[in-house]
């Protein structure tokens, strides 16, 4: 990695509470990004922004993050394994470090760094070390051990808003012959061969490791370097029975994600002792994988209204222009807020607004097609993109026109809809003001579209308010 210059981008991960937002996010040369866990942080790590996010990170971590030693070790093998010129560092209070390790680290920063004094700190850990040999990393891998201390483990970071969904578990595609154990073999099982030392290669964990960046199910790679590993080709995967009605199968191993044992690793030609081990490092591999993929959902998402956000809705609109532009296809956005919707926050209380800022996504999604995007981009205001990939919504229909029937029918609805929390007034208390403008007639961008929906909106509201203006 090359030295870092004074005036160099850099990208830098914040992981708990490092007091360093305030002094690093007045500089414009850095990106910074917020995480509440170490695992939380290699998933940002693991997901640039986009290809323009600078190539220069480091991930800071809180000490209350930073107090196992052997956790941080992982973290920091795992930082690496994804992105190897990464620098970690430790956030600290003066300059000891309050009884947290740093051996494990590329070093500390302390309080009030700003980012001239960050990137000198980084010019001087730029430095390749020396390679040195490194032996093969044990069964358990160190993406693994990481998910079990810090998702299960972790008490020092606060706690969520609400309660985290259950880790999903990749769907299970089984044959007639695999949805039943087998009571005997189909055919002669082939003779055991133990397992020997070495047959186990880091290489697994790396084609894994990019699957999981890639995005992709993890589930195959994991299963095809178990059965090298014991020497079966008919290991498998399969869902957990319900031992109150059907026995568990003779030598099935559980998958045990978050207490619970949703699946089995099993083989009919194999003991379950040969997989004791291998089913906590699946059940690792999987955990990560579900943890990631709520990661990437969560950074695209609105917490409240479950709507995408701002960051989505430029990645995908651009990338939606590109195409409608390659293949000939018209392409419009909306802009919509709520009129007045101040007064009812003022009135009946931000619980009562954020309902309505709920139940407007669902009248919305209920009149759009799947192909179309609804984002919430500020307090009340929203932006639907109408994208045609597939052709017009309906046979003979033309675009835009159809989109602005589609528009007026959700206003209607939200004119008509009833509100319990706003008490008496419910019906017919709200209103929308929308704008639109269409792909290319109103612009060739993103940015344009959006400013001239915007301008659309606005002359709703000089008209009257609950209109929706197509412009010219």
């Amino acid at each position: 990695m090359p030295p870092i210059a004074d005036n160099l981008n850099l990208r830098v991960i914040l992981a708990g509470r490092t007091g360093l937002e305030s002094t690093l996010r007045r500089d414009p040369g850095i990106e910074l990004i917020r995480a509440r866990t170490p695992l939380d942080a290699l998933g940002e790590l693991a997901d640039p922004i986009d290809a323009d996010s600078p190539h220069h990170t480091a991930v800071i971590l809180d000490p209350d993050l930073a107090a196992d030693p052997a956790a941080t070790l992982e973290l920091q093998q795992a930082i690496k394994v994804i992105q190897p010129s990464a620098i970690t560092l430790l956030a600290t209070s003066n300059t000891h470090t309050n009884g947290h390790t740093t051996s494990n680290l590329d070093g500390t920063i302390p309080p009030g760094t700003d980012g001239p004094t960050l990137r000198a700190l980084l010019a001087k850990l730029t430095t390749p070390p020396t390679p040195t040999p490194q032996a093969p990393p044990p069964f358990y891998s160190t993406i693994g051990r990481i998910t079990q201390q810090v998702v299960f483990a972790n008490q020092a970071s606060p706690a969520p808003t609400s309660a985290p969904p259950p880790t999903t578990i990749p769907s299970i595609t089984t044959t007639p012959a695999a949805r039943a154990w087998p009571a005997t073999p189909t055919s002669a099982p082939e003779p055991h061969r133990p397992t020997t030392p070495g047959t186990w290669s880091f290489g697994d964990d790396r084609q894994i490791l990019q699957a999981l960046l890639d995005d992709q199910d993890i589930l195959p790679l994991a299963l095809d370097a178990i059965r090298r590993r014991v020497a079966r080709a008919d290991v498998m995967f399969i869902p957990a029975p319900d031992t109150t009605t059907t026995p568990r199968p003779p030598h099935g191993v559980p998958v045990v994600l978050q207490g619970v044992a949703p699946a089995l690793l099993a083989s009919p030609t194999l003991e379950a002792h040969h997989l004791e081990h291998a089913a906590p490092w699946l059940a690792h591999w999987l955990t990560l994988q579900a943890t990631l993929r709520k990661a990437r959902q969560d950074s695209i998402t609105d917490e409240l209204t479950g709507a995408y956000n701002r960051r989505y809705l430029d990645c995908f609109l651009d990338a939606a222009i590109r195409e409608s532009a390659t293949k000939r296809h018209m392409l419009t956005v909306m802009v919509l807020d709520i009129d007045n919707f101040k007064t009812f926050n003022d009135r009946f209380g931000h619980p009562a607004g954020d309902e309505i800022l709920v139940q407007i996504i669902k009248l919305l999604r209920s009149v759009i097609r799947p192909d179309d995007r609804v984002c919430r981009i500020g307090g009340d205001e929203f932006v639907v993109v109408f994208y045609e990939p597939a052709g017009p919504r309906e046979l003979g229909s033309r675009h835009p026109q159809s989109v602005q029937l589609i528009a007026e029918r959700f206003r209607k609805q939200i004119a008509d809809a009833r509100f319990p929390k706003l008490g008496t007034e419910a019906a017919g208390a709200l209103t929308v003001s929308a704008g639109l403008a269409t792909f290319p007639w109103d612009g060739l961008t993103g940015p344009d579209l959006l400013k001239a929906a915007d301008a659309n909106l606005y002359h709703s509201k000089d008209a009257g308010k609950n209109t929706i203006n197509l412009g010219n």
